[in-house]
């Protein structure tokens, strides 16, 4: 999305970073292993860009099986009324593709969702969770 004054500006580059492999993931639940960590966040650049979608699921699937009780955060710059109408639309123009499903899927395992741009003009720092006013916080599912 490109948000002006994005303080993770560097995730922007899907060429940049490293590969997401099964040394990164094992890495990742040693440290959900921790008894301190209660929540687990998800965020870019855009975790919720159609291309990140099968392989966020996947890892949503794992994060939950292993970890029931882990609380899953997840910051997106798109709106939420935009990924429900988005999932309406899929559903009814291509009834046979799992895009509509995969994000569905997603959503289901995430407990809090923050959504929307982040706005500079909003920015506000004495906002809990959030970087700017016009961001929601939206409890999805509670822990389950």
């Amino acid at each position: 999305m490109h948000c002006k004054g994005c303080f993770n500006s560097e995730t922007w580059d899907f060429k940049g970073g490293q590969e997401f492999d099964l040394a990164a993931k094992e890495t990742l639940f040693s440290l959900l292993e921790k008894p301190y960590v209660h929540r687990f966040s998800v965020l870019g650049g855009e975790p919720l860009e159609r291309c990140n979608w099968e392989g966020l699921n996947n890892l949503l699937i794992d994060v939950k099986k292993k970890f029931p009780k882990l609380q899953i955060w997840l910051y997106t710059g798109y709106e939420y009324s935009f990924l429900m109408q988005l999932i309406d639309e899929w559903r009814i123009k291509w009834p046979k593709f799992n895009d509509a499903y995969l994000l569905e899927s997603i959503l289901e395992k995430v407990n809090i969702l923050v959504a929307g741009p982040f706005v500079e003009e909003e920015k506000d720092r004495s906002l809990a969770f959030k970087g700017s006013r016009n961001q929601e916080i939206i409890e999805l599912n509670n822990g389950e």
